[in-house]
């Protein structure tokens, strides 16, 4: 009996373990998209900037 018990509260544990594993990895997923997209914008805005200071440059020297 007491066998039985462990045994299903061993696999009960392994079914949280399986869950929490899944809900971790999802969540790293998910912030690897964000940071994906945070490096988009940050390589945007420095295309952005960069345009901004050549024509800076280019009005100066005018």
């Amino acid at each position: 009996n007491i066998e039985n018990l462990d045994v299903k509260v061993a696999e009960r544990l392994d079914d949280r373990l399986n869950m929490i594993e899944d809900t971790v990895c999802n969540e790293v997923r998910e912030l690897r998209n964000e940071v994906k997209e945070v490096r988009n914008e940050v390589k945007e805005m420095r295309e952005k900037f960069d345009k901004f200071e050549e024509t800076f440059e280019n009005s100066r020297r005018r």
